[in-house]
């Protein structure tokens, strides 16, 4: 049994609109979706043959009918869900921030399982944290020191160079 629909008449604008949303790169796939569902019901296409066409369901085809009916385009995109905004403390928002320079005893590198651990957030708000401040500590670089005995003694006379270099020395420097 199908569902009454609510018919939908485009102006000029609306129909550009929903046609350039269905061509554009930039629109995501749920986008183009729910604008297709738009212009085949302005052909008043009846429900089953746009559910038929685009491989979804009549509940779904009803759905975007009856959200496009009430408020227009701004109707195709995803409302706000509900629920309580995500909250971190401020002390382990500032450990994770603080901690990830200083990598846990025997191990080189903190990992996103390990510090959430350390500081008792869940894995996706050390990475999402990490991600949100450019932190990348499985990227980071270290300087390998030499084997060699004597590296130290050529290590200070390299320096030793930079510092004051000899009398026939060519500076390329532009002062």
């Amino acid at each position: 049994m199908s569902r009454i629909a609510p018919e939908i008449i485009l102006d000029r604008v609306q129909r550009e609109q929903l046609t350039a949303l269905t061509r554009a790169s930039s629109a995501t796939q749920t986008e183009v979706f729910r604008a297709r569902i738009i212009l085949l019901a302005a052909l008043n296409w009846p429900n089953e043959e746009i559910a038929a066409a685009l491989q979804t369901t009549e509940q779904t085809v009803c759905k975007w009918r009856r959200r496009f009916a009430r408020h227009g385009v701004v109707g195709l995109r995803d409302a706000r869900r509900s629920g309580r905004p995500a909250h971190v403390p401020a002390q382990a928002l500032n450990a994770v921030l603080t901690k990830v320079t200083q990598p846990p005893k025997g191990r080189a590198r903190w990992s996103c399982r390990s510090m959430a651990k350390q500081v008792g957030l869940s894995k996706s708000w050390v990475q999402q944290l990490w991600w949100r401040n450019d932190l990348k500590p499985h990227q980071t670089r270290t300087f390998k020191l030499s084997n060699d005995p004597q590296f130290e003694q050529k290590f200070w006379d390299i320096v030793g160079l930079y510092v004051s270099p000899p009398q026939q020395a060519v500076v390329l420097c532009c002062d």
